[in-house]
């Protein structure tokens, strides 16, 4: 488990996947992680083990290194707009994300707007239940396939893809919908 607490601020949702193994023995919780990885989690307090004013842990020295922007968000860089192929890459920061609609999706519990289809490994849009009554039609009514829009929010993780997570229809605009009729030769665009 080394590798995902060490110098982060938090455990992120990219390493607990749906994809990965989970086993409660002796009230241990191991995990088996997409790539491999063991963690062992024990329920206990972690400030037990620490020295008093030493910044030590059994030996090791903590990075009490603070990250200015707060909230565990990282410090904003590159572009503001990126593609949703590169969203992965922002994960933490406040982003402007631009894609087309190619699934739409709603579980009852929430809709999900995803530019591959199907969404999964790939950046998708979630907006939960709660915040349904914010739009003036269904988001999965307000929205339609082959649309063209941009998405402002943190890029955060779910199910091990990055997500943001919408909650009033502002986060979302529409640069473009693609219209068409149906020809023998396909999808025709105008």
């Amino acid at each position: 488990a080394f590798y995902i607490y060490y110098n982060q601020p938090g455990v992120y949702d990219q390493y607990w996947s749906g994809y990965a193994g989970w086993v409660v023995s002796n009230n241990t919780l191991y995990f088996v992680s997409t790539d491999g990885a063991i963690v062992a989690l024990e329920n206990g307090n972690p400030g037990l083990g620490l020295e008093p004013d030493s910044g030590r842990i059994a030996g090791i020295t903590i990075d009490a290194q603070v990250n200015s922007a707060g909230s565990g968000d990282k410090i904003p860089g590159g572009p503001q707009v990126i593609s949703y192929l590169n969203a992965r890459e922002y994960a933490g920061e406040v982003k402007t994300v631009k894609g087309t609609i190619e699934e739409i999706l709603n579980n009852g519990r929430a809709v999900y707007l995803g530019f591959k289809k199907p969404h999964t490994g790939a950046f998708v849009v979630r907006i939960l239940k709660e915040y349904w009554d914010n739009f003036a039609v269904a988001p999965e009514k307000q929205y339609q396939l082959g649309q063209e829009i941009q998405v402002t929010g943190k890029i955060e993780w779910y199910q091990g893809d990055p997500v943001i997570y919408v909650q009033e229809p502002a986060q979302i605009e529409v640069i473009r919908t693609r219209i068409g009729v149906v020809r023998s030769g396909g999808i025709q665009e105008y």
